[in-house]
């Protein structure tokens, strides 16, 4: 294997590395809405229990739209994880096989 090969194999892991780090954060932002969304779907449900005006419909909503987000970005994440390793794996192959 040639230097070169080596200089893309770590550009393509660089790049990798920075959607898997973006997304980490994109996650974790999404994970504090959805804590967030929660503790106000928790404060509507007593509120409601009170007999005050409902808003709980949309914040089930919000809690859905983030759901699904998180859901999104973990299998994005999951699938650029796997890309990372595999970059390496068959790096290690041309090197050693």
């Amino acid at each position: 294997m040639e230097a070169n090969d080596f200089d893309k194999l770590i550009q393509i892991q660089v790049e990798i590395a920075d959607q898997i780090l973006s997304i980490e954060n994109e996650i974790k932002y999404y994970e504090r809405l959805e804590q967030d969304l929660v503790i106000k779907r928790d404060r509507e449900l007593h509120k409601q229990i009170l007999g005050c005006k409902d808003e709980k419909v949309e914040t089930e909503f919000a809690i859905h739209y983030i759901q699904v987000k998180l859901q999104q970005k973990r299998e994005l994440f999951h699938h650029l994880t796997k890309a990372f390793q595999h970059r390496s794996e068959e790096y290690i192959e041309t090197i050693y096989g």
